[in-house]
């Protein structure tokens, strides 16, 4: 018996297909790097971003307190006549909380927070028309606290984090 063998004008259209398929895959695959989430933006002032959401934040610590740098798909959003309330949880417990205001143009400062890598950070945004935005931080194993004699804000009351028992 004779092997089947498929004729000309299927091998040319199998031919057709395999080179179509490719181009189409390569296609999408480079489409997907133009992709983005909503709240995934590179860190603008060296902090870190937080995980998704609509509004982007980024944590930026320091010696003279914590800010969050507050951003709309990449467009800094004004925090004039915001409030703010920073939650840290350490090892599954409520460790610190701070009152944040506004600083500058586009950003949220309260004062320094005792982070460690792995804590989780909440911050609770009230707007100036009442309306809320939160931003959550897992903080990475590389990031480095502010020291603990770092000079202090001038309104102490306001600004030191409390210890939540």
């Amino acid at each position: 018996m004779r092997a089947h063998r498929p004729g000309p004008a299927r091998v040319a259209r199998q031919g057709r297909v395999l080179p179509l398929g490719a181009l189409l895959a390569a296609l999408l695959a480079s489409c997907m790097g133009f992709a983005r989430a909503h709240g995934d933006w590179a860190p603008l002032h060296g902090g870190v971003m937080n995980e998704g959401g609509e509004t982007s934040f980024e944590l930026v610590g320091g010696p003279q307190g914590t800010t969050f740098y507050v951003s709309d798909h990449g467009t800094p959003r004004r925090t004039a006549g915001s409030t703010g309330s920073v939650a840290v949880v350490r090892d599954g417990r409520a460790f610190a909380r701070a009152t944040a205001w506004p600083r500058g143009e586009d950003a949220m400062h309260t004062g320094a927070l005792p982070l460690r890598p792995r804590d989780q950070v909440t911050l609770t945004l009230t707007w100036a028309d009442g309306s809320t935005s939160i931003g959550r931080f897992s903080v990475p194993a590389g990031y480095r606290p502010a020291p603990p004699n770092a000079r202090r804000c001038k309104v102490p009351p306001r600004c030191m984090p409390r210890r939540v028992a």
